[in-house]
Order: C-alpha cells, then sequence, then structure tokens
C-alpha cells in the first residue's frame, strides 16, 4: 500500500508542476479538461470497471489501476507544455 502511495504522490507533484506551467501561460480551458475531464473519462471508468466488471476486491489493486488516470494527465500535460502553444501575453489589453 505504501509504494502505491509513493507512486500517486510523485505523480502528482509532477502533474502540479506541470499544470502550473499551464496555468502561468494562461491555458485554463486546457488545464479544466485535464483536471475534470480526465477524473470522469478515465479515473471513474477505471474503478467501475476494476470493480464491477473485473470483480477486483483488491482496494490496492483498484488503487495502482485508478492511478492510470494521473499517468494520462501526465502524457498529456507534458504534450502540451513541450508544443509552446500554451504560453499566451496576458498583458494585453482586450477591448
Amino acid at each position: 500500500m505504501m509504494y502505491v502511495f509513493a507512486i500517486k504522490i510523485s505523480m502528482r507533484l509532477f502533474n502540479f508542476i506541470i499544470f502550473s506551467i499551464l496555468r502561468s501561460g494562461g491555458d485554463t480551458k486546457i488545464i479544466q479538461f485535464l483536471d475534470s475531464g480526465l477524473l470522469y473519462i478515465v479515473g471513474l471508468t477505471l474503478a467501475f470497471g476494476c470493480v464491477n466488471i473485473l470483480h477486483i476486491n483488491d482496494i490496492v489493486l483498484v488503487l495502482l489501476i485508478t492511478q492510470l488516470e494521473q499517468l494520462v494527465r501526465m502524457i498529456f500535460g507534458l504534450k502540451r507544455v513541450s508544443a509552446n502553444i500554451w504560453a499566451k501575453d496576458l498583458t494585453t489589453t482586450v477591448i
């Protein structure tokens, strides 16, 4: 259980750094999708599938499988950061 939490915390911290970079550039629509959209699309689907379809009763294994959502966030976030389209000029005035 401790190893699973160590993996979870390390991925969440790395995602926090990636999301902070994207937020500082003003890429809020992508951050909203990465935060809430992937939670519902990937995380809840994996948890439901593990418990109800695959009948996995081991909570540690279900927690480990649902952490794939953090991995998907990390992949999408790194692609967005490396694309260099997230940086927007927030100092200009909008008329």
